[in-house]
Formats: structure tokens, sequence, C-alpha cells
């Protein structure tokens, strides 16, 4: 039920979870969420803390996780990094006879669709990359056209839903991000989140319509995006209510050649791609 459901923060009780020492368990947990706005509350013993379970949480890619309230408070405003636990970690180690041989780092595999015609895929992800990659490596992909080609960036490539497991997992295994227009290939089983595009003016709206008229059926409880969007911040809830839909994210018409543009930033951030806005120069006066 949460797995659909969009949030900033879920607290969980792992007592909560039956079975929750076994490996198998906490894998399937670790596949269900994102696991960088998951906050898991251990439980309050020894047997609840024992090195190996912890190391176990980490090769899982399961950071945030506390037993009492100032951990709790803390994880409210912050995300652990593998960075943060890696002195927990042990590798090799045996839990419930399974044994891990290496650290997993959670990869996040963003796929993105257009749902009205030529919302803007292609140049949203060269907006995300050309500004996450200086963080960290990303990269782009397209499946079954080659639009890519004329950014001329040498991180957004052209595949094709056969051939793109082995390219995230080989050629790209060592890019944290990866961002896919999906064009007509929308059950991607390999994306770990799939944002959906819509561009709101009124001639996209009535086509759409008249192609579908189960798509607010369809959309509901999923990641919607307004995007080339002329619609003012006040009108989005009316927006929403009107179409039953949850809007992630409006994002202006904007300039592709410009950085740090506070749409592009605000999105990098509710899909977890960033944590805390770019950094920004300091003025000597506020």
């Amino acid at each position: 039920m949460f797995s659909n459901m969009y949030y900033e923060r879920l607290i969980i009780d792992i007592t909560s979870i039956k079975n929750y020492k076994s490996n198998m368990v906490l894998q399937n947990l670790a596949n269900s969420f994102d696991m960088s706005k998951v906050i898991l509350i251990l439980e309050n013993s020894d047997e609840g803390v024992k090195p190996n379970f912890i190391s176990g949480l980490i090769s899982l890619g399961i950071y945030n996780f506390t037993r009492n309230r100032d951990g709790l408070l803390y994880f409210l405003k912050n995300t652990n990094s593998y960075n943060d636990v890696a002195h927990l970690h042990h590798a090799n180690f045996v839990t419930n006879d399974v044994k891990i041989e290496k650290t997993v780092k959670q990869k996040k595999i963003i796929g993105f669709v257009n749902v009205t015609e030529h919302a803007g895929a292609s140049t949203l992800i060269y907006m995300l990359m050309k500004n996450i990659i200086r963080f960290e490596k990303v990269v782009g992909i397209e499946l079954d056209k080659f639009d890519f080609k004329y950014f001329r960036h040498t991180e957004m490539v052209s595949s094709n839903l056969a051939e793109l497991d082995q390219l995230i997992n080989n050629k790209y295994a060592d890019c944290n991000i990866v961002l896919i227009d999906l064009n007509n290939n929308q059950d991607c089983a390999i994306c770990t989140d799939i944002v959906y595009l819509i561009e709101p003016s009124i001639i996209k709206m009535n086509k759409l319509t008249a192609k579908s008229k189960d798509f607010m059926t369809e959309l509901k409880f999923k990641k919607v995006v307004l995007n080339k969007s002329n619609i003012s911040p006040e009108a989005i809830h009316d927006f929403s209510e009107e179409t039953g839909l949850v809007i992630l994210a409006n994002i202006k018409s904007l300039n592709d050649r410009e950085e740090n543009q506070s749409d592009i930033i605000n999105l990098a951030e509710k899909l977890s791609l960033i944590e805390g806005g770019f950094p920004v120069k300091k003025k000597i006066f506020n």
C-alpha cells in the first residue's frame, strides 16, 4: 500500500514486520521502498543491534536506522549515505545462512513517460543531468529513439529494452543515478521509480482526454509532473482537484542553457536525486 504513495519520510518499527530478522524479508523491504526516505526504528535491545544484523542492513542499502528519539528527530531532516555508516559495515558476514559478499549501494533508476504528446521528457532529463552530474555519477538513456545525440552530451545514450539491463549493470555500473526516457516502454520493470509528464495546455489536455478517458484513473497515486507548464503555483490545487491527480512538481517552460533553476532543483530533491539543494554562492548581506 505504502509503496504506491508519495511521502517525504516513512517511519517503520522493525518489530512490526513479521520475521524481520530474515534476510529475505529485509531484501524485500529494501526492494519495495526508496530506503533514503525510510527511517527504520530498531529493537531497543542488544539482540536488535548485533553487529551482523546492522551490517546486513547496510549491505541492503538501508542506512537510516536508529533506536532512540534523538536519532528519529535527526532522520526527519537528514539522510545517511553509505559513508555515514561504513564504520559499522563488515563484508562477508553470514545471517540466516545467507552470505552477502559485498555492499550494494542502492541505484536510482528513474523512468520518464510523456503522457501528453511531446511533454518534454528528453529535455527534462538533459536539464536534470547537467545539474546532477556535478555531484553524482549519472547517465541518461533513451529507448528506441535517437534524439539524445542532438544534446551532444557524452553521458546521454540511446538503447533498446533488450539491451537496457546489460547497459545499466555493466557499462554504467558505477552510475548511482540512471534517467531513462521510456518513450513507449511504460512497463519497464528495471525502474525504481517512474515519472509521468503532462503538459497542461488546453489543446494537449483535450487531445489526451479524447485519446484516453481513463488516464486520470490510470495515473492516480502515480508521480505526476506538470512540464512546460504555464499554470501558476496557486492554480495547482484546482488542477489537482479537477483531475484527481497528485502533482509532484510544476515545471514552467525553461531556458535549457541555464543551470541551477529552482524548478529543476525542486524536482531533483523530490525524487531524492540530491539532498538540500545545490550549493550556491554565499552573499555578504542577506
